[in-house]
């Protein structure tokens, strides 16, 4: 039994059967590209209201 407490650590790269992300991709191009243009998005926001209040 394993304490349902403890979370199982995701792996990086979930496979998935809807043409999502596979094992041997490297790493899933759809979520860097994602997570690095909201990262981008959130970055520009913050400097352009930091730029616009001084």
């Amino acid at each position: 039994m394993t304490d349902p407490r403890i979370v199982e650590p995701q792996r990086v790269v979930p496979p998935t059967s809807d043409g999502g992300c596979g094992d041997h991709v490297f790493w899933c191009w759809k979520r860097i590209t994602g997570t690095v243009l909201l990262t981008l998005l959130v970055l520009a926001g913050v400097v352009a209201l930091v730029w616009w209040l001084r």
